[in-house]
């Protein structure tokens, strides 16, 4: 026991404080207490000397009486917590209790913190807030029974299935999530610990979050409907998924479409989804496993046309159409029997319509076992559904023609034998087609995807000429450049190229990427030189055959001149006209004679020229026209 220097220093300390005080044992037994404390207790210090901390105050405080007692018996450093004290008219009193250690006693001082009514009838302006409040509030007692609730908890939960004495709180939940209510609640009421957490109601259809309160032996539970946060969450998510599955392409359309729906459905239990494709003038059923079988099997076995299902509405019309009452709604009674043996009692169908045809790609249908139309929250997130499956099947059809396309552009570099190229002039990566490889004998791998690889393989002597004319095209901000020059083949050898390119640019007019083809012309260039050479060579052969010709072209030239014209019967005239003739044929025989010498060429005999066409040998007369201008003679064009 402390001696009485100790008891008087406590005197001195608790006498005339405020504060809850007493002084214990370590086995919990109180040696002293102020009247503050005292009074709270309803009795005189006094009486309080020897009794247990365990009895400190009346039974209507046995939770602090327990919780002094175990921190006293249980000490081992100083500590402080808050509790509440429930007065005799039964508003609660919270206190902040400390508890430390002064030689072999205990000290334990509590300071109020704060008065509050605990019934909510106490104080009436509370009670108008409360019930009045946007929010759900439940009072429940220590057994758990609903002892009150606000005119918003009335009307949120309520349901034709609630009896009027029913505890509407606990009836809007599935038993096992009843179970977890009883365990929260039971901690709260033990440990006087809030507890917050999220559950759904099936019943309700709506998401809540539930913050309980306990105060002394009655909880008050704060619930708020977090639905919209919730689903908005969710489908967020499962665009994010959904989106990441299709842009893989790693699964097929109706996978995506499927794992879709069993998203969607995991929002809303209570909803059933399916998307009908519409294809070639056909519909394809893609679902989850949540529709019975026989429905399905309906749809695979038999891929209805649209004609036969246009009565609906949603096909037709381009609009939603909800059916309330499949039973009722003679736009399904080619179908209900199939839906209504499986309790299925509603059905509502929404177009998915293309951008830029505006025709009906496909159908999201949703169906429901109760008769009864979509929720303002459920309609928002079946239209974030319908744009997710519209992005998917445009993606589809987008993916369709580009695939069409590249078959076509595979078809054209087959059929015209360019090496295409796409040079991007941002990253300098280039693209070249399989043709590189057929022309030149470079596989696209060996071209190393770079401009530099492109500019080595330039002959040295057509490098800079081809580099200076691209440059200019870009500095003109030109979109076509065309040059010829020669390029490096694999066995070292070079072929003529004819390239075209179609320079692309930003919106700042910055070159971004150059598109083109390469031709092979080498054997059109080779075709041109040797024409050119055997032009060089008639015009050559013209120029020496003409000195052999101007002999008897003078001679007939001079006896034109002898003629009398004047008496063509003139005896001389007949003479002249002999030597015209002698004259006339030496000039035949000259020209034979340099056709002969032409065909002697045996370059003119792999080009073709040993059978002149009616060009070639009109080519020749002009050469030699050219030849003897000099002269004032016209060959015969016959």
């Amino acid at each position: 026991m402390p001696n009485q220097k100790l008891y008087d220093f406590i005197d001195c300390i608790i006498g005339h404080s405020t504060d809850l005080i007493c002084v214990c044992t370590d086995n919990g037994v109180i040696i002293k207490a102020n009247q503050a404390l005292a009074d709270q207790a309803g009795c005189s210090s006094a009486d309080l000397t020897g009794r247990s901390i365990g009895k400190l105050f009346t039974q209507n405080n046995k939770t602090l009486n327990d919780l002094l007692y175990s921190r006293v018996i249980g000490f081992e450093n100083e500590e402080s917590f808050i509790s509440n004290i429930r007065q005799k008219n039964g508003r609660l009193m919270s206190v902040t209790w400390r508890i430390c250690k002064i030689d072999e006693v205990r000290v334990i001082s509590g300071t109020i913190t704060k008065k509050y009514r605990s019934e909510i009838q106490a104080d009436e302006r509370l009670k108008a807030i409360i019930e009045n409040a946007s929010d759900c509030f439940f009072i429940l007692n220590s057994k758990l029974d609903l002892i009150y609730q606000n005119k918003a908890a009335s009307k949120k939960f309520s349901s034709p299935s609630f009896d009027e004495d029913s505890n509407i709180f606990f009836g809007s939940f599935p038993e096992e999530t009843n179970a977890k209510f009883i365990e929260h609640f039971s901690n709260a009421f033990n440990s006087q610990i809030r507890l917050k957490f999220v559950e759904f109601s099936a019943v309700l259809n709506c998401w809540f979050s539930i913050e309980v309160v306990p105060l002394g032996d009655q909880l008050n539970i704060l619930v708020d409907d977090i639905s919209d946060r919730i689903i908005d969450h969710k489908l967020n998510e499962l665009e994010l998924k959904t989106f990441e599955l299709n842009l893989t392409k790693n699964y097929a359309v109706d996978v995506v479409i499927k794992d879709l729906l069993e998203g969607f459905e995991s929002i809303y239990p209570s909803l059933t989804g399916a998307v009908l494709q519409i294809e070639d003038e056909q519909m394809n059923l893609i679902s989850s496993s949540k529709l019975p079988e026989n429905y399905l099997s309906q749809w695979r076995n038999q891929k209805v046309r649209i004609s036969e299902v246009t009565d609906s509405g949603v096909e037709f019309f381009k609009k939603s159409v909800i059916c309330y009452d499949l039973e009722t709604d003679e736009r399904w009674v080619n179908y209900k029997e199939l839906l209504l043996c499986h309790g299925f009692r509603s059905c509502w169908t929404y177009p998915i319509l293309s951008n830029k045809t505006k025709e009906v790609m496909a159908v999201f249908a949703v169906y429901i076992r109760e008769n009864r139309i979509p929720t303002e929250n459920e309609s928002r997130s079946i239209a974030r559904i319908c744009n997710i499956i519209k992005i998917i099947f445009e993606d589809l059809k987008q993916d369709n023609a580009l695939l069409q396309m590249n078959k076509r552009y595979e078809m054209v570099i087959r059929a015209t034998n360019d090496a295409i190229y796409d040079w991007n002039l941002l990253s300098d990566e280039v693209y070249w087609s399989a043709n590189l490889h057929t022309i030149f004998g470079y596989t696209p791998e060996e071209a190393h995807d770079t401009k530099h690889w492109w500019i080595r393989h330039i002959h040295k002597d057509d490098r800079a000429e081809t580099i200076r004319s691209l440059r200019e095209c870009l500095r003109k901000k030109e979109s076509g450049w065309v040059a010829e020059y020669r390029l490096k083949c694999k066995d070292d050898g070079f072929k003529c190229v004819y390239n075209r390119g179609y320079i692309l640019y930003d919106d700042l007019e910055r070159p971004i990427s150059i598109i083109g083809a390469i031709q092979d012309v080498t054997a059109l260039k080779e075709r041109e030189i040797e024409i050119l050479e055997q032009n060089n060579k008639l015009k050559e052969i013209a120029r020496v055959s003409s000195h052999d010709l101007r002999r008897p072209v003078t001679s007939i030239l001079g006896l034109v001149s002898l003629l009398n014209k004047n008496d063509f019967t003139n005896e001389s005239n007949r003479d002249v006209i002999d030597y015209l003739k002698l004259a006339t044929q030496e000039l035949d025989d000259v020209i034979h004679s340099v056709v002969n010498k032409t065909l002697q060429d045996k370059s003119f005999e792999t080009s073709g020229l040993a059978h002149p066409s009616a060009e070639q040998k009109n080519s020749f007369r002009v050469a030699l026209e050219e030849e003897m201008k000099g002269q004032s003679v016209k060959l015969n064009s016959n």
